[in-house]
């Protein structure tokens, strides 16, 4: 029992300093959408994401973009649980400590770069052809969108680096 309060503990402490830091809340507000903080703020311990999205009072859709998001980022991370009665999957997402350089980073390869650079050099990305190369997703966002852009609804097509 001690340890699941000392895990909780944890997890709130690296939450707080999270969202304590003006430009980290910044950040992932630019990395993972408006309801970032929302669902950063509600983790306590591993929740799943429909826990999430009830606490958050945001849609499970919504909530799982920005876990799929963070994610890619090493910000959270997941268990993966089989449900031995339906065969189903279950994700139970926790917070990662000390995973706040990578944002930092991918703002500086922003910057630096003068577009929108990708720390995900060894992932497949999907942009919207019609909305510009503006939003950038990796495949594991992608594909929670059903390779739909969010905003125009149109398909995502695999972005080809090097390529304007």
């Amino acid at each position: 029992m001690g340890t699941k309060k000392a895990k909780k503990k944890k997890i709130k402490k690296v939450t707080a300093d999270l969202l304590a830091n003006a430009h980290l809340r910044q950040l992932l507000i630019n990395a993972a959408g408006e309801n970032a903080l929302a669902v950063i703020r509600e983790f306590s311990e591993e929740m799943s994401d429909d826990e999430l999205a009830r606490k958050c009072r945001v849609k499970l859709s919504e909530v799982r973009t920005v876990l799929n998001k963070l994610h890619s980022f090493g910000l959270v991370g997941y268990t993966r649980i089989r449900d031995k009665d339906s065969g189903w999957y279950h994700y139970l997402w926790k917070v990662n400590e000390g995973r706040e350089k990578e944002l930092v980073e991918y703002e500086r390869l922003m910057e630096e770069e003068g577009e929108k650079a990708s720390i995900f050099e060894d992932k497949e990305l999907y942009v919207c052809k019609s909305c510009g190369e503006k939003d950038i997703y990796p495949f594991e966002v992608a594909i929670e969108y059903k390779f739909k852009c969010p905003s125009c609804k149109r398909n995502l097509e695999h972005f080809e680096r090097g390529r304007k």
